[in-house]
């Protein structure tokens, strides 16, 4: 990327430029039948960070449902949601890592699962249980709220440490 460009993107589209490459090799690996953990592993930290940062972001912001089962997705999963939350560390939003702190503190009290094999929940499990809707939905509302503000803070990270997640090539001057 550009000099220009870089200082041109808007916070939303420069996470997204600085995501766009990782999340495509990560669809490559998947489709080689490939483990991720290697390559994941060859990123800066920033590059890891953004990485588990965005795919919770991009499909837990979409609605209550989705924070809902990506939140229990994750936490099953356990090195995502503890990457999940080192991201949050790593960026210094504290406020977004307590908001998620709570939810999986509703989760665990819950009863769901904590291990992938366990893993079953559908989408509609949220609506059928009245009680956990209403902690969900108090937690979904601060996530919603908050998440600009961290987005902006993490462009400006990325803006300040430019190394940490892309090459920038120097402008040049075409006659």
């Amino acid at each position: 990327m550009n000099r220009r460009t870089f200082q041109l993107l808007g916070d939303e589209e420069l996470g997204q430029a600085c995501f766009d490459p990782l999340i495509q090799r990560y669809k490559e690996e998947q489709t080689l039948g490939n483990d991720f953990t290697t390559l994941f592993n060859q990123l800066t930290r920033g590059q890891q960070a953004l990485f588990v940062f965005q795919v919770y972001y991009l499909h837990a912001t979409e609605s209550l449902t989705e924070y809902y089962w990506w939140s229990a997705y994750f936490l099953a999963t356990g090195e995502r949601w503890a990457g999940l939350k080192a991201s949050l560390r790593y960026f210094g939003e504290e406020e977004l890592l307590d908001i998620l702190e709570s939810t999986e503190k509703v989760l665990v009290d819950t009863g769901h699962p904590l291990k992938l094999e366990q893993f079953d929940l559908s989408r509609d499990h949220l609506h059928q249980h009245p009680k956990l809707l209403a902690a969900i939905e108090v937690l979904e509302e601060r996530y919603q709220a908050v998440v600009p503000g961290a987005c902006k803070r993490i462009a400006a990270y990325i803006r300040s440490h430019p190394d940490e997640f892309i090459h920038l090539e120097e402008d040049t001057l075409t006659i």
